[in-house]
């Protein structure tokens, strides 16, 4: 369930109530929001007098269910806005993974003549084998910034792991969380706490539940309101 608290609710009280219905709790403009488990339907009747609006749901899809927020939801970085009612398109390019200066240069000069703006390109590549190519990590981060400086594009890269994730965090504008990610907690924890958009790519044959719940696990972590989650779905 989704709950929102009366913007006379002070912040005590708030945590309180969130701690007696094991919710995530945080706040939106003036008011308190409390995301509880699915199972709760019904509120205590010393809350509702608290409460001013509240979402039952029939699963922990909740943050990004339509039962909530019925709007497409806008995503921005830069000067680049999409979903809402913008019916904007975005083209990303880039090459799988950096391998040397001139090929990301190259790459950066090609995207400005076609009016492309968001350059992504891979930093960490883990292979199988531990004596193959295994991406450039920092030094192709600080060339994708070079470019940025350079170029004026926007950077998105893939964090593969929790090791690497506050480099990429630092050095890019727009965070991949790659199909095999997606079940790593530790990275969506993480992910959670930043307010940059984020790209959630769904593993192979993973069930949609599942997808959605990943983007749950981003969602929770931020002020309700960001508009900076987007999961491969057009409501999350």
């Amino acid at each position: 369930m989704i709950i929102h608290l009366k913007n006379t609710v002070a912040k005590p009280t708030a945590h309180e109530i969130g701690q007696q219905l094991q919710s995530i709790v945080f706040q939106e403009a003036d008011y308190f929001v409390l995301v509880t488990p699915f199972a709760l339907k019904t509120l205590p009747d010393a809350v509702l007098p608290l409460v001013q609006a509240s979402w039952p749901m029939d699963s922990d899809i909740q943050l990004a269910s339509k039962n909530y927020r019925d709007e497409l939801r806008r995503i921005r970085w830069g000067s680049t806005e999409i979903g809402g009612s913008t019916k904007n398109t975005v083209v990303i390019a880039g090459p799988c993974s950096i391998e040397s200066w001139e090929q990301i240069e190259a790459s950066a000069k090609l995207l400005k003549s076609l009016n492309i703006s968001t350059l992504r390109a891979g930093c960490y590549k883990p292979r199988t084998s531990p004596y193959t190519f295994q991406g450039l990590g920092l030094e192709g981060l600080k060339m994708l910034a070079e470019v940025r400086r350079q170029y004026g594009l926007n950077i998105i890269t893939e964090v593969k792991d929790s090791s690497h994730i506050e480099e990429v965090i630092e050095y890019t504008d727009i965070i991949q969380i790659g199909a095999k990610a997606m079940y790593d907690q530790s990275i969506l924890r993480r992910c959670e706490e930043i307010r940059k958009p984020i790209l959630l790519k769904g593993a192979l044959g993973r069930r949609l539940q599942e997808f959605v719940q990943a983007a749950e696990f981003i969602l929770s972590g931020r002020q309700f309101g960001s508009d900076s989650v987007r999961a491969g779905h057009p409501h999350v």
